[in-house]
Parts: structure tokens; C-alpha cells; sequence
């Protein structure tokens, strides 16, 4: 599994404000590869690099592997750049819940995935598929900030391997 922990950011702390709720204080390094080409000369951070950082910030919480299921909203509201903001907060919230899922089955699991190549016609989709025969859901809230600017509010559902 590739991460991005100490590639693309460090954590430098964590503070639990509940059972539920945790800040990371997260720096931005910015001498990941990925700067190189986004952009050269002007580098942003890429979307979705911040969306696996979230996630693996959220395993650290629950201690386990995670599954991004979907993505209610994500609102990136500023440009988040490793030289102009390197000291950021991630605070995490989650609700994680026991749920009865119709499709467990594996009659259930065959239809669902099938349906998902039907849509998309691509097979790598069949694994975000899967998900739907796991019973614990994360619903993870997110915002990603420092003093003054809110960058990335984010909420979705993650999954246990």
C-alpha cells in the first residue's frame, strides 16, 4: 500500500478532543515529486493528495485500513501551496456505524459489481464496489485550515478492509 505519510506531508502532532474527534498538525513537504508537475514553477497541492491525506489521517484514528466509499462534498475554498502554507491543521471527525447491508450476500456483492461495470465499463471500479458487503462505515467530517483560511471541507464514507 503507498502512502503519502513523510512523502508529501508529516504529521508533527495530534491532539484527541474527544474519542471522536482529533487535530493533526500537519506540515506540507515540498519536495514531493508531484510539485514538479503541478505546477512547474508554481507548485499546488494536488486535490487529491489531500483527500489521501485525510484518509490516512482517519486510519490513524480508527486503526485500520480504510476504504474511501464516497465523497459527500469536498469544497476546496483556497489554493493550498507547500511554500506559502507549510503549518496546517486537519481536524477529523467520525461517527462510525453498525449497519445491515442488503447487498452482504454474495448474490448481492455479484450484482453490485456487475452493475458498476455496467456504468462505467472499467474494471478497476469493481473494487470500490465491494465496499458495500463491509458492516462498519466512517462518516468522517474534515477541514483542513491554519490561522487565517479554511482549504478543503470535506465529508464521506469510509469503509474497513
Amino acid at each position: 500500500m503507498i502512502t503519502l505519510l513523510n512523502d508529501y506531508y508529516r504529521i508533527d502532532g495530534r491532539i484527541a478532543k474527544s474519542d471522536d474527534t482529533v487535530v493533526f498538525n500537519i506540515a506540507l513537504l515540498p519536495d514531493y515529486h508531484v510539485y514538479a508537475g503541478h505546477f512547474p514553477g508554481n507548485p499546488v497541492s494536488p486535490g487529491v493528495c489531500n483527500i489521501q491525506m485525510i484518509k490516512e489521517c482517519a486510519e490513524q484514528m480508527t486503526g485500520r485500513r480504510l476504504f474511501l466509499n464516497y465523497i459527500a462534498k469536498c469544497r476546496f475554498s483556497a489554493i493550498l501551496t507547500p511554500q506559502t502554507t507549510s503549518a496546517l491543521q486537519l481536524r477529523i471527525s467520525r461517527h462510525c456505524e453498525e449497519r445491515s447491508n442488503p447487498d452482504e450476500s454474495v448474490a448481492g456483492w455479484i450484482a453490485s459489481t456487475t452493475s458498476c461495470l455496467a456504468m462505467t465499463g472499467e474494471e478497476r471500479l469493481v473494487i470500490g464496489c465491494e465496499a458495500t458487503k463491509q458492516s462498519n462505515a466512517h462518516n468522517v467530517n474534515a477541514t483542513l485550515f491554519d490561522d487565517t483560511t479554511t482549504y478543503i471541507e470535506f465529508k464521506g464514507e469510509f469503509t474497513t478492509y
